[in-house]
């Protein structure tokens, strides 16, 4: 038992040693009297997109130009609606102020625009080989652009999307082709007249086929000798990619509708538009007043036409059931009253490019009775109404829709502000392969774009609200 004493002894200490060194060592390392190391080195990396619930804003946003910005020029880029991609030698005309201007883009689709002049103009058309033109209505005006020296506005996107190929045949009352055949496009939209510049015509061959290229809701006209005929690019068309107009006898369209365009003191309006429209394909017979405000509208047929006028600074007037043949027809145009303000962002800082669409209160009807597309540097707007209460509705590209604002006839000091809004960016995938779909469109729930006017994307929402993509459509590819 004694000899094991001192082995005892020695184990407990060995043991005592160990448990001390654990102590100390514990006692070094821990944090209170450890120094702080120094923080990791990272390689610097771009910063990651904002979260949904901040937003924002995609690139080449349209911007008012910054204080020591005193071109006074307007800069922004045509581009494919199709691949976003650039349009060169793209064709600009704008009118106004009493003179016509036409601007082109460069390689990548860029244009400037340098006030020779300052004031108002009218986007009239924007065309480009291989593309659909741009053509607004006539009452809308097209795009506003308010050019001043000292303001710039930068960043302006312009929309066109390629020419699709239709397939026309033309035959004759008994189905059979009509060869030599004059097809040509009478209208680009329901009820418009067709810019001088953008008029196109093509020949039926021997068996009476035609290919064109035209715009939705386009009207075209076929004539051989002393039959005529008419067709539109309604929906099934669009859908189908082929025209058939059959030629039969036409009226003889041998008859003029006259009168004056006056204002509410009856003073005569020059160069008021003139249009009697009818039902069905009969096309649209167009007249500009003279200086005393007279107008006659030719070749049109002994049928019930509804003839309207509208002129700058005055509201539309139409006269309907209005024969062919008529005289002495009198339009008068009324002033209306003023409704004007300013678009502003969340900073009270002007937003240059937008849409304003004013719709009467009528119960819970909601006519439109103004729809411009403006690019102004100071963000403002101006429409002529009738008397009564409006909704305001503004849209701007990278900038979420405006809650409508109310206002009323009158009023000129209308402010309307935009939120920033965010953008919603996904991917559409084949829905068996999961593999990328090229070239899908999706739409969302509001109107989808125009192909024969204009579009921007992305599109921005309100932040932190939820939306869901309503249909997602990729082009087949013929597997």
């Amino acid at each position: 038992m004694t000899s094991k004493t001192p082995v005892r002894r020695l184990l407990v200490l060995a043991l005592l040693l160990v448990l001390v060194a654990g102590l100390a060592a514990w006692w070094l390392v821990r944090g209170d009297h450890a120094p702080s190391p120094p923080p990791p080195r990272v390689a610097a990396a771009p910063a990651p997109a904002a979260a949904a619930t901040v937003p924002a804003v995609p690139p080449r946003v349209t911007r008012a130009a910054e204080p020591d910005d005193t071109d006074g020029v307007i800069d922004g880029r045509v581009v494919n609606g199709e691949t976003h991609a650039g349009v060169p030698d793209a064709e600009l005309s704008f009118a106004g102020e009493g003179m016509e201007s036409t601007f082109r883009t460069s390689s990548d689709g860029t244009f400037e625009l340098t006030p020779t002049v300052t004031g108002s103009f009218a986007l009239s058309s924007v065309t480009a080989p291989g593309f659909l033109p741009y053509t607004p209505a006539r009452g809308n005006a097209g795009m506003r652009v308010t050019l001043a020296r000292g303001r710039s506005v930068h960043g302006v996107t312009l929309v066109l999307y390629p020419a699709v190929d239709y397939q026309g045949r033309v035959i004759d009352e008994r189905g059979a082709p009509v060869a030599g055949a004059r097809i040509r496009l009478v209208s680009s939209h329901a009820g418009e007249q067709m810019p001088e510049n953008l008029t196109a015509e093509w020949r039926s061959d021997a068996d009476g086929r035609f290919t064109f290229q035209a715009t939705d809701d386009s009207l075209l006209e076929a004539s051989r000798g002393s039959l005529r005929a008419w067709g539109r690019v309604d929906r099934f068309v669009t859908i189908q990619k082929q025209l058939t107009i059959q030629l039969g006898r036409a009226l003889p369209r041998d008859a003029t509708i006259t009168g004056h365009v006056r204002d509410g003191r009856g003073a005569p309006i020059a160069e008021a538009l003139v249009r009697a429209s009818s039902f069905g394909a009969v096309p649209t017979a167009f007249a500009a007043s003279d200086a005393g405000g007279a107008f006659t509208l030719a070749n049109v047929d002994r049928a019930a036409y509804d003839v309207s006028a509208e002129a700058e600074d005055h509201l539309r007037a139409v006269r309907v059931n209005v024969l062919g043949g008529s005289r002495n027809v009198d339009l008068v145009l009324d002033t209306g009253l003023p409704l004007a303000g300013h678009v502003v962002d969340g900073r009270g800082a002007p937003v240059p490019v937008f849409t304003l669409i004013a719709m009467r209160r009528a119960g819970s009807a909601r006519p439109v009775l103004a729809n411009q597309s403006l690019v102004d540097p100071q963000g403002r707007f101006s429409v002529r109404v009738p008397a009564g209460d409006y909704d305001l509705l503004v849209s701007a590209r990278g900038w979420a829709r405006s809650t409508q604002a109310q206002a009323t006839a009158g009023a000129t000091d209308v402010r309307i502000v935009l939120g920033a809004g965010a953008i919603l960016r996904g991917r559409v995938v084949a829905a068996r392969a999961r593999s990328p779909a090229p070239m899908a469109r999706s739409s969302w729930p509001a109107s989808p774009p125009d192909r024969s006017r204009s579009a921007s994307s992305p599109t921005a929402i309100t932040p932190g609200s939820r939306t869901r993509c309503r249909r997602a459509r990729a082009p087949r590819s013929g597997r």
